[in-house]
């Protein structure tokens, strides 16, 4: 199922319907992986509160697959697809006085068996046909364990420190301007998250193992006759 397909699918069961009844909402596009939202609370705008999401995760699959990181690899599902979901939100969250919102993922779960060394937010259209070039991020906070992080206008980047540990939890806290993507209507756009780390061990090929091993019998020859 193509990620169009799967935001059809959830709009025509009314899984995106809270952009229409007030509630900035955050869906899930792929239900049957380890990678899950566990929970979610909405808080809406006022005089004095921006609009407010909160979002529970666990990152929870073990499958690594090369990616453009420093680190190499990054963590999907066993059909080789990402954290990928949909974020909607209303008019009156677009029209609010008080923007930008907050996106807050308090609590992300490392429930993979390897230590994140980065962790990215990819900015999507909802349909995840197109990576967003200038996504509109008013400005971030850094409440997460990594010690940098940066922002090129599509991709959200943390990194530096020991990273995340298996077991352990992270915050990620970022607060994008909504009044900015839809014109000041209601509107989603998509998210994708991707935790890096190195790749496991790989299996050399087989013209690497003849050299090791030619070179391994060379280094026995010169002890040999020394």
């Amino acid at each position: 199922m193509t990620k169009a397909t799967a935001v059809a699918a959830a709009l025509a069961l009314g899984l995106l319907v809270a952009a229409q009844v007030g509630a900035m909402s955050i869906t899930d596009l792929d239900t049957s992986d380890s990678n899950t939202i566990t929970d979610q609370h909405y808080n809406p705008p006022d005089e004095f509160v921006e609009p407010t999401l909160w979002v529970w995760e666990d990152y929870g699959e073990t499958v690594v697959i090369p990616y453009d990181s420093h680190d190499g690899g990054a963590v999907v599902n066993e059909q080789l697809g990402y954290f990928d979901k949909v974020i909607a939100f209303s008019d009156e969250d677009a029209t609010s006085f008080n923007n930008p919102a907050e996106l807050d993922f308090f609590e992300v779960r490392n429930s993979t068996p390897y230590t994140w060394s980065d962790y990215h937010f990819e900015f999507w259209s909802e349909d995840f046909t197109e990576r967003l070039a200038d996504f509109p991020l008013e400005y971030l906070s850094n409440y997460s364990l990594f010690t940098d992080m940066s922002f090129d206008g599509s991709v959200l980047t943390y990194w530096g420190g020991a990273g995340v540990a298996p077991g352990a939890t992270v915050e990620f806290l970022m607060f994008p301007n909504l009044s900015q993507i839809n014109g000041r209507q209601a509107g989603a756009f998509g998210i994708r998250q991707v935790a890096t780390t190195q790749p496991p061990d790989l299996i050399p090929e087989p013209c690497t193992l003849s050299l090791l091993a030619l070179g391994g019998l060379g280094l026995l020859r010169r002890r040999r006759r020394a």
